[in-house]
Formats: C-alpha cells, structure tokens, sequence
C-alpha cells in the first residue's frame, strides 16, 4: 500500500476547523460607533474595508451595543440630561473643535480623539456636548484598546450623568471590558445587572448577549446556549438575534453536533445583513459540513463565501477550502479546471503556493505524473520562500517515482535532504521506497530502519516504515522478520486504521509457516476485535484453511458456514462453498456434500462449477446413487472435455452406462478418457468395455474384430473370460452356432467369477436349444440353475430347462423343473409362465 504525502494536501484543516473559535468580538470598530453629531458622516465604504480586514484575520465578529447607537449616528443630537444655562450658546470654533474630535474618532484614529474631547472638556465646561464628549472619551479608549483608561471614563461620565442617554450604554461597555479582560466574575456581574434593569431591549439583548459568549468561552456551552436562546427568541427584532443564531451555532461546533449547527446557520445566512456575518455562517456551514466529510456541500458553502467575503484573509480560507473539498471529493479534474478563475482572488504567497500544492496533487492523484513533476518544480521555484515551496521538492521526487524515473527521484530527495540540512523521515521513506523499486533490498532496509532510530512512533513516517519494514520481509519470505516488525506495530498503534490489515498478516504467516494453531488464534482474535471490519471476509477463508489444513473438518464447514452468512455475495463465494463441500465429504455427510455442491451449479458457470459436479459425483457414488454419480460424471465431460477426472471414474462410468444399455454414453466416456490420457495404454477394462458398447449397438463384425485382438493380448481376468463370453453371443448374432459353442466353452475354461460361468453355459444351452440340442440345453439350464446362487438367474434357467425337457418329450422333467421353480421363486416372472405351460401339460393328459 502505497503513502504520499500528498494524500495529505491540505493536512491539518479538520484539526483547524475543530479548535476554531468563532468567538464573536466584543470591540468591534465599525460597529460599535456611538451616536455622533450629524455633522459627522458615518466611515466611508474604503475607511470600513481597511478595519474589516484588520479585524477579519481572525474572523472574529460581533454586534452593536445596542440599536440605539446605530440610530443615533443618523439623528440630531440629543439635549443632555444635565442642562446648560440658557444664556450660554454654541460657538463656531466649539462646534469645530467638537467636529474635529469626531472625525477622528470615525476615522479610527482613537487615541487622538481621545486626547481632542478630553481638551474640549476641559475648554467647554458647559456644551451642548458636553455629555458626549465624555461618553466618546471612554469610547475612543474603548476602541483603541485601552480598557484600563476606558473603565475609568466610563465610571466618569456615569458619575457624571446618572440620567445621561448613554447611561446603559457605558454599562454595557463595562461589562463587554471585563468580558474581553477575561474578568467573567466581573463581567458576570455587570452583565446580569443590566438584565433585570427595566431599560430598552437593546441593551438587555444584548447584555444577554455577552453573559452568553462569557459563558462559551468559559466552555459552559450548556449555560450559553441556554441565555443566547432566549435572546433569539425574546429579542428576535433586536440586531442581536442573528449574532445570537451565529454564537449558537458555534457552540454547536465545539460540542460536535454539526447538523445542529448547520440548522442555526442556515438561519443566519436567511436574516443576516451584515456581509462579514453572512460570511462567517457560509465558511462555518462549510467547515461544518468538512468535518463530516460532506465535501459536495462543503464546496456549495467555500464557493459562495469566495462571492461575498470581504478582506483578504476569509477569502483566502474560503478559496483553499473549496479546493481542500474538491480534492477530498476526488474531483481532480475540476480542480484543474477552475484554478485559473481563482488564482487571483488569493493575495498571500503563503496561501497561493498551498493553492499550487494542491494542484500538484490533483495531478498525480489523477495519474499525470509528468505534470505534477513540473508543476511541483514551478512552485519550488516561485515560491521557495514558503513552507509549500520547500515541500514541493519532495512531492516532485514523489512524481518522478511514479514516472518510473527513479534515478531522478533519487536525486531529488537528495537534494530536499541537503537543502533543508536536516533529517526527514518523510524523504528517508521515500528513498527506501526507490530503493526497493531499484531492487536494492538491503539499502531499502537500511533506510528504513534509520527512520525508526532518528524518529518516534508519533512520526506517521516510523508507522509506515515499520509497515513497510514487514511487507519487504514478507516479500523476501523472511517470515520470522516480517512478524516481528508487524507485531512491534500492533503493540505501538493497537487502534491505527492498518491495525486490522497488520494483524491478518501476522496470521498469514503463521499459515504460511504452518503455525496452525498460532494461526487459528490469531484469526479468532480478529474476529473477535473487528466484528465489521472489510478484512474479516479474508479471515473467514483463511480460518477455514487452517481446518482444511489440520483436517478437522467439522471447525472447517463451521468457518466456511459462518462466512456465507456473512458474506452471501462474495466473489469468494463458490470457493467456500466447494470447499465446504469437500468437508461434508470428508465427514461422511454425503447429503450435505451434495446440497452444498448443488449450490454450486446453481450460481451458474464459475471458476468451481465443475469441481462441485465432481464432488457432487463423488458423493452421489459413495451413497451407491450410481445413476445420480454416473449423469454427474457424464455432464461434467459433456460441458468441458478439458476437465480431468481420475482414469477410473471415465471407465466406471462407461462400465456403468454398457450395464444400463447406454452404450452411445459408455463410449463417449472411452473417448474422453482416451483424449485425456493419450499416451497410456488402454486398461483391459477399457479395452473389453470398447468391445461390449460395439456388440450392444449392432456394430457386431467390429465387435468380433476387437474381442479377437483383446483375447490375443491376453488381457486380464475376468475381461479375458469375459471377451470370450461376448464373442459367443456376438456370434450367436451371427448366427454363428458352432464359433459361439466353442467361445462359451473357451469362456468356461478359464472364468474366474461365477457371473462369466453362468452366463456362458446359459448361453451355450440357448444355442443348443437352436441347434435342436434339447437334452444336452436342458442339463445345461438345470447346470445354472443349482450352480449358481443368483436368484433371477436361477429362475430364467428353471424355466428355460422345462422348456428344454418338454421339447425333448421329456414331459416329466419338464414339470419337475417347474415345479423347483414355483416352490422356489414364485414372485419371478417366470414363475406365471412355468405355471401356464404345466396347466398345459395337464390339460393334454
């Protein structure tokens, strides 16, 4: 199993999604300006852009204070609570001064407005804005960050004015400092005050708001979740609630629960106006859907991001994400096809080369090694200033293996070593595999096993060196090797993915080993630790092995059962079923071993189709189903002539067929045998069989012919006897009497088992009957008759003798042989006969 490292292109995104934040910002700029003087317009599109992309390197977002302040950018300002004298009036270089403050506060230049509205305190005691003057004191530290001096002007303009329009607001700013300064008691305090204040929903939303996120960021999701749905759902028209849905969605995140998060997410992206949050729920909807590796959906919600995000960096996270998606999609060639139209929305050489990786590695994912190789030297050379410039040496080394140009590949890796004067186990791996292509067995070892003395086990490359380190002693049958390291990775990665894959091996070589026992441990070990795992189909048939191995049938037609049950679909299948079979054969189960070789037959023509017919057969012949055995026998040579039986099963079979009057079949099971075997000389059996199927089929004269030439070879008893008791009857055909006396009597010469005997002299006495020879047939029949234990034998013979005698006017014998035959055998079917002639007989006295 091949390992490149650019299966790993966008290493680390899930780890990143997983620990993002999310945390909305409590300090905001471009939203959290206060009510301003009309005179002062609100930040231009350009001034808005610059803060958001200073605030958007971290994605973090968050809501106005309250409503009340967005209102107020836009409306007269208000006469404060504490009232000037009547007789003092605004002058034309307050009015300035006071302008002159504000626009630098709207431009973000906060540490300057600050120090303008503290002299204009100071110089107008009594303005008309006086009150917002100190209000934006507070808010100018504030925004500029510095919270020690805010708190304090934020305590002076409420010391100042109890009854001020922003009373509530500077409260809220308090707790929103202690939030941000990670003071949550404080913050709590503050916050949850301002809750139970009868104010305007606003500033209780949004105190609710913050108690909330104090809460997620203590990692009480439990507690935040439950304020920010009230805050959804009591303050539904306040500008919080989709921050809210935002947060909660987040939190959702954290806990794992995606699909809940994407609900609350999809609600964002519904009611947001807001560009930076709609963006935030786009890339968090498909960070989300990443994760679970939806990466289809994932790609909807990176593509639609790259439309509306704002500022260079969420651009840049949303444009690798799509890409990261793609290519986890296995959507290579798309990738190709859209990089052009997004090379340019990507401002950061960091992110533009991780980009180009990417394509490299959509390359030689799709086989264009060539390709890949050059793209990988392009972005060494253009961007060899960044992390995925100095990797793309080694992705190039990588290409040129798969090119087959490993020499150069070798070279490359050198050249990573050298250039980056440190050692990678990555690059170390991937010389030992060149190495191993190169047939350099020892080198690649050597390099493997340096890996495992430079790194530890937490280095993915010492995982797939040990791996490999197996596999290549595997290969060079160095079995005691190969387990040791494969059993040193099972102990340091016992829950790796190849843990499973690392185990069946180590079985495999104890079977190979024939380490049975360790081996069937083994493998019911890994039955019992992986109960779903792919590989247990691979088990199952090697668990069986060992059985059929050690012979013990009964575990092997367990094992092979259990498999089925399991995997009824395999492509293993009719293999575990022959061999299933064959145990029921070897157990005597002569049913079973039919049904199951049945099963065979059944699935149609496959690899096992004809070794099931023989088992089949087989069986069939064991349980004396010799018609059953013999159709198997005859189908199988029927549907491949190039299936090889035993030589005894083709003259079986073609002795069974001649027996059964099938002589067409015995005859074609001669010719195969002879097709199988061409270079052996006929058996005696075959030779006498050839002869008998001829003579059966009316083919008498060649009959003669090959009886002639197997009496003159001398062949074997009983198929010499047997030859001379054929060539009498196939001259009986002929009508030959006298050739077929005297080849009966030549039968009886030398028979060796009662069948020729008998069947000679019943035929001889048949012959004499033709010839007139009453006397001399009828002792013959009576011969068979009391010679011969053969019962329907016997009563043919009896009935043929009363026959004989009574042609010979020998009334009296005739009737005592039927007589025999009535007290003896009066279920023959000769017995009705016997009886009718000596009614007959009676009849004529």
């Amino acid at each position: 199993m091949e390992h490149f490292v650019y299966d790993h292109a966008d290493r680390g995104r899930e780890e990143k999604i997983k620990q993002r934040s999310y945390l909305m910002s409590v300090n905001r700029p471009t939203f959290l300006l206060v009510a301003a003087c009309v005179l002062f317009p609100l930040l231009s599109a350009a001034q808005t852009s610059q803060t958001s992309q200073n605030t958007q390197k971290t994605f973090r977002i968050a809501p106005p204070a309250d409503a009340q302040q967005q209102q107020a950018q836009n409306a007269p300002v208000q006469t404060p609570a504490v009232q000037t004298p009547a007789a003092v009036n605004t002058n034309r270089n307050e009015s300035e001064e006071f302008d002159f403050a504000g626009g630098l506060f709207s431009r973000g230049m906060y540490d300057m407005a600050a120090e303008e509205y503290q002299k204009f305190v100071k110089k107008y005691p009594v303005s008309t804005f006086r009150e917002l003057a100190y209000y934006r004191i507070a808010e100018s530290f504030f925004l500029g960050k510095s919270y020690s001096s805010a708190l304090l002007w934020y305590g002076t303009y409420k010391g100042m004015f109890p009854d001020g329009q922003y009373f509530y607001n500077a409260k809220l700013r308090e707790g929103q400092i202690f939030l941000i300064l990670e003071d949550y008691k404080k913050s709590e305090e503050v916050l949850s005050e301002l809750t139970k204040l009868k104010t305007k929903a606003d500033i209780t939303a949004g105190a609710m708001y913050y108690l909330g996120q104090g809460y997620f960021k203590r990692g009480d999701y439990d507690a935040a979740v439950k304020i920010l749905d009230k805050v959804v759902n009591d303050f539904a028209s306040t500008v919080y609630s989709s921050f809210a849905y935002a947060n909660l969605g987040d939190i959702y995140v954290k806990k794992g629960e995606y699909d809940k998060a994407l609900d609350l997410y999809a609600k964002v992206i519904a009611m947001a106006t807001d560009g930076e949050l709609k963006t935030h729920a786009l890339l968090a909807s498909a960070d989300a859907n990443y994760v679970q590796t939806r990466y289809k959906q994932a790609y909807e919600f990176y593509r639609e991001a790259v439309k509306i995000a704002s500022g260079p960096s969420v651009t840049d996270d949303a444009v690798i994400g799509l890409f990261s998606s793609l290519y986890n999609d296995g959507k290579f060639k798309e990738i190709l096809e859209i990089y052009n139209a997004y090379k340019d929305k990507i401002s950061d050489p960091e992110v533009q080369s991780r980009l180009l990786f990417i394509i490299g590695n959509s390359l030689l994912s799709s086989e264009k090694f060539n390709d890949a190789a050059d793209t990988f030297k392009k972005l060494e050379k253009d961007y060899k200033d960044t992390n995925y410039g100095k990797k793309a040496v080694l992705n190039a080394a990588w290409a040129l293996y798969k090119t087959e140009d490993v020499q150069k590949a070798l070279d490359e890796v050198e050249a990573f070593l050298k250039e980056v004067n440190q050692r990678s186990a990555e690059a170390l791996y991937l010389k030992a595999k060149i190495f191993d292509k190169l047939k350099k067995k020892e080198d690649a070892v050597k390099t493997l096993e340096e890996i495992l003395k430079e790194f530890d086990k937490n280095d993915e490359y010492y995982k797939e060196a040990l791996f490999e380190l197996g596999r290549m002693y595997d290969m060079y049958n160095f079995v005691d090797k190969a387990s040791k390291y494969y059993t040193d990775y099972l102990s340091k990665y016992p829950e790796d993915a190849k843990s499973a894959e690392v185990l069946l091996k180590i079985g495999q070589n104890y079977l190979k080993t024939g380490n049975y026992k360790e081996a069937e441990n083994v493998y019911l070990s890994f039955l019992s630790k992986y109960p779903s795992h792919p590989l247990r189909e691979n088990v199952l048939y090697q668990l069986g092995n060992i059985y059929l191995e050690t012979k013990n049938y009964e575990k092997l037609v367990g094992a092979y059962g259990d498999f089925l049950k399991e995997f009824p679909d395999s492509k293993g299948k009719n293999a575990v079923l022959y061999w299933q079979g064959y145990g029921y054969r070897e157990l005597g189960k002569w049913d079973e071993a039919v049904r199951t070789f049945g099963k065979i037959e059944k699935d149609g023509k496959n690899k096992y189709y004809d070794q099931g017919r023989e088992g089949a057969a087989y069986s069939y012949f064991q349980m004396n189903r010799n018609k059953e055995a013999a159709g198997e026998y005859f189908a199988l040579i029927s549907g491949n002539p190039d299936y090889l039986l035993p030589q005894g099963v083709y003259v079986w079979a073609a002795e069974y067929f001649c027996e059964n009057n099938e002589n067409k079949r015995s005859l074609d099971m001669l010719a195969a045998l002879k097709y199988k075997f061409p270079n052996d000389t006929p058996s005696d059996r075959a030779i006498y069989l050839t002869a008998e199927n001829y003579r059966c089929l009316g083919e008498t004269e060649k009959a003669i012919t090959l009886f002639k030439d197997a009496i003159l070879k001398n062949i074997s008893a009983p198929y010499y006897e047997k030859s001379y008791l054929s060539l009498g009857r196939a001259y009986a055909g002929k009508k030959k009497y006298k050739e077929a006396v005297d080849s009966f009597e030549k039968a009886l010469e030398k028979h060796s088992d009662n069948y020729v005997g008998a069947y000679a002299r019943l035929d001889m006495a048949k012959v004499n009957m033709l010839l007139n020879n009453y006397e001399d047939a009828a002792k013959t029949f009576m011969m068979v008759a009391i010679l011969y234990d053969d019962k329907t034998l016997a009563a043919e013979a009896l009935y043929m003798a009363g026959e004989a005698f009574k042609a010979a006017d020998l009334t009296k014998n005739a009737e005592e042989a039927w007589g025999e035959l009535l007290s003896k055998f009066p279920e023959s079917e000769y017995a009705a006969r016997a009886k009718q002639e000596m009614g007959d007989l009676n009849g004529k006295k």
